[in-house]
């Protein structure tokens, strides 16, 4: 169970803060425990039951963000050259089952690297990939953010910046 003021990733709102965890106010089912979330970068506030099947994990602290950026280019992309819509849409949510940062900065490099691709040799990006790559992008910079004290727009180039001082280092 998550204690008050946690700060969880809970499907896909993202990052949200614990705010609450006991019976709803005005619930006949007094002795169900929920938790009440509020969503940082939404005004909605979540009501869900502690035992929820959304998946719910805790999100990163300051050390854990800024090795997940340390290690964004070890993270391998994958080349996806499927053209079935459906296969994938299916791939694509594969990298959202668990939220994990890897699989997210897999997801937006290789869609990163098909739209590269796609633009050298004239053809169009597809909207599932745009879809999808915004996705990740809004998953994984809010949870980056959350956890470094930053704004949401500040996380690429508080990564370059990151990036750019290991790659001085070597």
């Amino acid at each position: 169970m998550f204690e008050v003021g946690t700060n969880v990733v809970y499907g896909q709102c993202g990052v949200c803060r614990v705010e609450r965890v006991g019976p709803l106010e005005n619930s006949p089912a007094g002795d169900r425990q929920y938790y009440t979330l509020q969503p940082f970068f939404s005004t909605e506030v979540i009501y869900t039951p502690v035992d929820c099947k959304v998946f719910m994990r805790p999100a990163l602290d300051r050390e854990q963000a800024e090795a997940v950026v340390r290690e964004i280019p070890a993270v391998r992309e994958e080349v996806c050259t499927e053209r079935r819509l459906t296969l994938l849409r299916e791939k694509y949510e594969s990298a959202f089952r668990e939220y994990d940062c890897a699989d997210l900065i897999s997801l937006i490099k290789s869609i990163y690297s098909k739209n590269q691709a796609a633009a050298q040799s004239g053809r169009r990006v597809g909207q599932m990939d745009q879809r999808y790559m915004k996705r990740a992008e809004e998953l994984l910079y809010g949870e980056l953010s959350v956890a470094l004290g930053i704004e949401r727009d500040q996380v690429v180039s508080y990564i370059a910046r990151v990036l750019e001082e290991k790659k001085g280092e070597s």
